[in-house]
């Protein structure tokens, strides 16, 4: 009984400090409300994606990024799914169109181009792997940004077994 009464105790007291850690913040000027990804990097910026474009935000300050289709240094898309840092602490944006990695030193966006919505994504040491509605399996190399495009082929036994995927899978 004595264990159990300081095992309350114990966990009252470390969900009390706990809750004093978090805070209600209100982001002025959000994109949008419909939040659709978030992601934080090593500076502390917490990147928020919404269905009308990416917000950076730096704990007082929120900076806005959205596409424009006569800028090739902005996002593809403003509806951003994905927002993932990789172990290089490079920001990978998944819009409907395909994906973008952000230039830090520029404060821009480069676009890659999928013709497909991403929809899930793996990376290992050298690259990051999108899985899209429509194009099969897009890896795309972390040094040098190219792609290489793995689909579905009915006569190699090695390929994927389908080059369409669903948000389910």
């Amino acid at each position: 009984r004595f264990l159990k009464t300081n095992k309350i105790t114990y966990l009252f007291f470390v969900s009390t400090l706990i809750a004093s850690v978090f805070q209600d913040i209100e982001i002025k000027n959000l994109s949008s409300g419909r939040v659709l990804s978030v992601a934080q990097d090593s500076s502390g910026f917490i990147w928020i994606g919404t269905d009308e474009g990416l917000n950076r935000f730096d704990g007082h300050s929120n900076k806005t990024y959205r596409s424009n289709i006569f800028d090739e240094n902005t996002l593809s898309g403003n509806r951003i799914w994905i927002t993932y840092l990789d172990k290089n602490n490079t920001l990978w944006v998944g819009t409907d169109r395909g994906v973008c990695y952000y230039d830090e030193n520029k404060d821009r966006f480069n676009r890659i181009d999928f013709g497909s919505k991403p929809l899930h994504l793996v990376e290992d040491t050298t690259s990051i792997f999108f899985a899209t509605t429509n194009k099969g399996v897009v890896g795309v190399s972390k040094e040098t940004k190219e792609t290489t495009l793995f689909q579905f082929d009915p006569l190699d036994p090695f390929s994927p077994s389908s080059s369409k995927f669903s948000e389910n899978q």
